[in-house]
């Protein structure tokens, strides 16, 4: 057997470590992207912390976020060697190592607790400063168990109050999530969840309120009995109290932390209309290092030490370049999607209108591909709490006219669909509540084609009953 050597040429795409870099900072969340910079601050010497004031931080919120490159100190207005962050970002000490030493301590996994989580709802429900104030007392003095451990009378007391005032607040509590925080008790609690479910008024009601502990010693044919209702309605509804949390707060117990995605975005209305803010709270400034750029000018470097500052120089400067970029795709991406999602910005989660990655590449002339890295891994803050950013992008179902509880859009996003079936099972009949089958055939005659198992994942994803044990 012959052996030859032939010479073949051919074309093929590679990318290069720097355009790698840029795609891959693109798709990091916030939090990645902070850990990726601490990294390289470590390894460059040519890139250095650089302090925020608090003028300037002001500035940036008053002005909503504009100037986000800012040159360097005695530089030339076209140096791209300078990334201003948005927010403020302060490192404690005076010299860069001790900077650098904090910098590296901050980056800890946060985690929210019930009670931050709690705080954080109750902010958004109320601005009132009393109620606040009452609100973080009592919130202060729920277990992890999600129940109050102190009496009304004795926060009132504390808090030189009236009594009304402190019902109020805890009302104002026990609206929040998980369902049944904030309860005295157990028998609170499972009524708190009930009323969430919309069931004040059903025979599981009545159970919790007078036979709750015969309930727990499976006296059934007595409470079938007491209540003058058959043995199955009370098994029903006892299977229907299994299924609420009797520790509504164990979710978010200290033990059992969970990660608190912190926004990306943050969308503001200023001036009218809404605009977003690219959080960069957590981030650090950095900048090219002076001193190592000057020495690049020297004459007596050696060639070893000038190819290594020089390589180090050209990293920094990519470095910026790509995070510059990330933020002009990412502003450039949400512009469009507040201009889109206007209406559900002012009127909440019924009306998200249907959006795709293609859709949003077409007008911000991208190709959707760099739409979904932009978008991956990021939270945004919203007037209605903060969300994936994936979330505004959703499939569509036709119809054809327009239903209550939905906007008139001749198209429904899967979170327009859930409140229609929100909505009709709370018009429902409680003696005949309407099935999975039979919401198919509702929504069917009004123009929306959806299958029955679509439906069932979205009512379990709403956290309500399947029919049979919805019945009264």
């Amino acid at each position: 057997m012959e052996l030859k050597v032939n010479l073949v040429q051919s074309q093929r795409l590679f990318l290069t470590p720097r355009m790698e870099q840029s795609l891959r900072i693109l798709q990091l969340s916030g939090m990645e992207l902070r850990q990726l910079i601490e990294e390289e601050l470590a390894n460059n010497p040519l890139l250095e912390l650089e302090e925020a004031d608090e003028e300037e931080f002001q500035a940036h919120i008053e002005y909503g976020g504009k100037g986000l490159i800012h040159q360097a100190r005695g530089s030339d207005e076209s140096d791209p060697y300078r990334l201003q962050d948005r927010l403020e970002t302060k490192f404690l000490g005076g010299q860069e190592e001790e900077k650098l030493y904090n910098f590296r301590e901050s980056l800890v996994t946060q985690a929210i607790t019930l009670q931050q989580r709690l705080l954080d709802q109750l902010r958004l429900e109320t601005d009132s400063e009393p109620i606040l104030k009452i609100g973080e007392f009592l919130v202060g003095n729920i277990d992890d168990s999600g129940y109050l451990q102190i009496s009304l009378e004795e926060v009132a007391k504390s808090l030189s109050v009236p009594i009304p005032k402190v019902k109020k607040t805890l009302s104002l509590i026990q609206s929040l999530e998980p369902a049944g925080i904030g309860a005295r008790d157990l028998k609170e609690s499972l009524l708190l969840q009930l009323k969430r479910r919309k069931r004040e008024n059903s025979i599981t009601v009545e159970i919790v309120k007078e036979h709750l502990e015969d309930l727990g010693k499976k006296h059934y044919k007595k409470i079938a009995k007491s209540l003058n209702i058959s043995l199955e309605k009370v098994k029903r509804a006892g299977a229907e109290i299994g299924n609420l949390e009797l520790r509504p707060g164990s979710s978010l117990s200290p033990g059992k932390k969970i990660p608190f995605p912190i926004p990306d975005v943050i969308i503001k209305k200023g001036n009218g209309s809404y605009q977003s803010i690219l959080n960069h709270q957590y981030l650090p400034r950095i900048r090219i290092n002076f001193f190592y750029q000057n020495l690049l000018k020297k004459q007596n470097l050696s060639s070893s030490t000038y190819s290594y500052l020089r390589k180090k120089l050209g990293n920094a400067s990519w470095l910026i370049k790509n995070l510059q970029r990330r933020e002009t795709t990412l502003k450039t991406i949400m512009a469009q999607i507040i201009e889109v999602q206007a209406d559900f910005l002012e009127k909440g989660a019924s009306y998200l209108k249907p959006l795709t990655l293609k859709e949003i590449a077409k007008t911000v002339k991208r190709n959707p591909s760099t739409v979904s890295r932009a978008i991956r891994n990021k939270w945004v803050q919203t007037p209605f709490g903060s969300f994936e950013l994936k979330r505004f992008f959703n499939g569509n179902i036709k119809r054809n006219h327009q239903e209550p509880c939905l906007p008139a859009d001749r198209l429904l996003t899967s979170q327009g669909i859930k409140t229609r079936i929100k909505c009709l099972i709370g018009n429902e009949k409680k003696k005949s509540p309407l099935s999975d089958e039979d919401i198919l055939k509702r929504l069917k005659t009004q123009g929306i084609d959806i299958a029955r198992r679509t439906i069932a994942k979205y009512r379990r994803q709403l956290k309500i009953l399947p029919s049979y044990l919805r019945k009264e």
